[in-house]
Formats: structure tokens, sequence, C-alpha cells
């Protein structure tokens, strides 16, 4: 290999490792920043998306999405049925109110989780966490 063909192959090796570099800065600043790059220009704009969905991954996201539908349609039914309802589906379920009384509830966060709240007997709200 002559020497001009040695320093090609070095220049290229330098500026591949550079492309790395910034590459893995990029990803880097996008994980320390919170934001998700976007996969397309179709991407759902962040401002309909769910308040916990804009700090989270797309996984979590979906979950909070599929447990904010699903909690919907738990309005109007009994406090019991929604709660056996959302457990038959895999949702981890609670009751934060009942009768305009907050009930004391720990405080973790939990994405897929329903919280009911219950006047009279019926849900009457949910939100999810």
């Amino acid at each position: 290999m002559t020497s001009k063909w040695r320093i090609a192959v070095a220049i290229l090796i330098v500026l591949l490792g550079a492309a790395g570099l910034v590459a893995a800065t990029v990803q880097n600043a996008y994980q320390i920043l919170g934001i998700q790059p976007s996969a397309s220009a179709t991407a759902t704009p962040t401002e309909t998306l769910p308040v916990l969905c804009q700090n989270v991954d797309t996984r979590t996201c979906k979950i909070v999405m599929r447990a904010e539908a699903y909690g919907a349609t738990l309005i109007g039914l009994t406090e019991q049925k929604a709660t056996k309802a959302a457990r038959n589906r895999g949702f981890p379920v609670r009751t934060v109110a009942r009768d305009n009384e907050v009930i004391a509830v720990t405080m973790d966060l939990q994405f897929g989780r329903i919280n009911l709240w219950v006047e009279h007997g019926i849900v009457v709200k949910t939100t999810t966490g």
C-alpha cells in the first residue's frame, strides 16, 4: 500500500470515529434533556399527549394512553363493577375520592394504574398514575 493510500485510510478512520462521537453526543443530549427524537414528521405533537407522557419514554406513554382510554369507559359504572372490570383487563385500580372526600392514598406513581373518583357509588371521573 502506498503512503497516499495509508494517509487516505487514516483520514477515513478518523472521520468515521468523529461521526460516531457526534452521534453518541447527540443521543446523550437527547437523554439528558428528556427529548424523544421524532421517528417521522407525522409524530404526535406533545401538546396532544397526556401530561404524564411529556416526560417519559414511548413505551410508558403507550401504557398511560391505554389506561386513560380504558378508564374513560368505566365512567358511569358502579365502583365495584369498574374495579372488577379494570382488574380483569390487567390494570391496577384504586378509589381516590368518594362522595367529594379525597381518600388518603400512596404517592407512588404507577403509569398504568386507574384512579376512580366516585359519587353515590358511581364512577364520575378517572385519572391515571
